[in-house]
């Protein structure tokens, strides 16, 4: 059997059952050219036999377990680089999952580019209530760099967890592998990235949402609980094409106007002085990590371990065009199928540029436009009608407002003067305004307004329509 392209590496510890979607989102892959390692850091549970029942189905997997028990992922995952015979290391943490096109979107960035190292974007996640669910859930993207390129000023963006990495197999070699949490004030996988940065590799970051992170070290006796309600419900949606849409919508800065809002990047102040200390060799996430938990190298492992409910060891600018590229991957529909906007309905895998979060019943338009994306599988033979039903927020007595409906390339296609609370618009799309089987068309609005505006609360966003549904169908 000749060697695989891509190695997958997991460390795992005595989390089986979190351990079981992470194999299966590398099953998953698109992209089938891999080996996958599971390394145990001494596990006690029922690991072997978990990994054993995939082995046996799939010669790609292998499972090995340590004889002593380390406490942290370095370990593991050196075991893993000596273990693995492809050209290309990925890792993957037991509690994340890869979206299908991770491998596959990674692989080719990294071919196209030349880069020694590849990030795809991570929406590390969070819910609200006591149970997931769309409308709770929480979502904070790392592994983010402007221009494509990773840099230590950005802090909080450049966060890139290991899950997000493929990296190629002699840059990982030439800087030593890596480095154990006791040598570092920074979490071993960044102070990596910080090296490879320092010693000039390329670090290309995807900016394309391609996994999901659950952070069970900030989860408090994650380990003592054999449960995983998050990962389950994860399981329960990860098969639907809207997935990826749900996650990108709930993020302000996937909406440009919404970004100008609540700016998620860090002062320009910080930025500037990061970058300073980055270029004289100072780590600027060890200066957070140490701040956040103690100076003492190491103190980050400690400070997860006993969250998670572990016993100490002896000694842890893009992103509109994320939401777009999430929406050009899912929206294929239908002729006649009802899309619905609404929180977990789907119909955000429609809504790309200047949508608003999902709500019950349907989804606001935020800013002077919207874009729309749809792709039915084939270049349409007829002109086509879309039929839309919608609300209109208030404005102020008096005041006019009209929405042009056109192509993303400035076509005209309808317009419309909104006089009322709700309705619904019909339009007919010619079939040369299609692009092979998709077509994008935009929303533009004349005048918006907030109810900040108004005096009726503290939102801040121009709204202009709720879109509620969207149903495409012969004229």
């Amino acid at each position: 059997m000749g060697s695989p392209a891509i190695s997958v590496v997991i460390a795992t510890y005595n989390r089986s059952r979190a351990l079981v979607h992470a194999i299966e989102s590398v099953l998953r892959q698109t992209l089938t050219d891999w080996e996958l390692i599971v390394v145990g850091d001494a596990c006690t549970d029922d690991t072997a036999e978990v990994v054993a029942r995939y082995a046996s189905a799939d010669p790609r997997v292998r499972f090995v377990n340590l004889e002593s028990h380390w406490g942290e992922q370095s370990a593991p995952n050196n075991v893993g680089r000596a273990m693995a015979r492809a050209p290309l290391i990925a890792y993957l943490s037991h509690d994340d999952i890869w979206l299908p096109h991770h491998l596959k979107a990674c692989s080719e960035a990294l071919a196209i580019t030349g880069a020694d190292l590849v990030l795809g974007t991570a929406a590390r996640i969070s819910f609200a209530g006591d149970k997931p669910a769309f409308d709770s859930l929480h979502v904070l993207l790392q592994g983010l760099g402007e221009g494509n390129r990773w840099s230590p000023a950005d802090l909080d963006a450049s966060v890139a967890v290991a899950s997000c990495w493929l990296i190629r197999a002699h840059a990982l070699d030439k800087i030593g592998g890596w480095p154990m949490s006791q040598q570092e004030r920074a979490e071993p996988s960044q102070a990596l990235l910080f090296q490879l940065w320092r010693r000039g590799f390329h670090i290309h970051t995807l900016n394309d949402l391609t996994l999901i992170v659950i952070p069970a070290g900030h989860r408090a006796n994650a380990y003592l609980q054999r449960e995983t309600p998050e990962h389950d419900w994860i399981a329960e949606h990860i098969g639907d094409p809207s997935f990826a849409c749900e996650f990108a919508a709930r993020i302000p800065a996937t909406n440009a106007f919404a970004e100008r809002r609540w700016p998620r990047r860090p002062p320009y102040w910080r930025r500037v002085l990061s970058g300073m200390l980055a270029h004289l060799g100072i780590n600027p996430r060890g200066l957070t990590m140490a701040m956040r938990h103690g100076w003492k190298r190491g103190a980050n492992l400690r400070y997860l371990r006993e969250r998670a409910g572990l016993e100490p060891t002896g000694a842890p600018g893009a992103a509109p065009s994320l939401r777009v590229a999430a929406v050009r991957r899912a929206c294929r529909t239908t002729i006649g199928t009802a899309m619905n906007s609404g929180v977990g309905a789907g119909g955000v895998r429609y809504l790309a540029g200047g949508w608003s979060v999902p709500e019950a019943d349907g989804c606001w338009s935020d800013g002077p436009s919207a874009e729309l994306m749809f792709d039915i599988g084939n270049p349409p033979i007829t002109n086509l009608r879309f039929d839309f039903s919608f609300s209109v927020f208030q404005r102020p007595p008096g005041t006019p407002r009209e929405v042009v409906i056109e192509t993303v390339r400035g076509d005209l296609i309808g317009r419309w003067t909104l006089s009322e609370p709700g309705g619904n618009w019909s339009i007919v799309v010619p079939a040369s305004a299609w692009i092979g089987s998709r077509i994008g068309l935009r929303l533009r609005f004349n005048e918006t307004i907030s109810p900040k505006q108004l005096g009726l609360s503290d939102d801040p966003r121009a709204l202009g329509i709720k879109l509620q549904r969207v149903c495409i169908s012969p004229p």
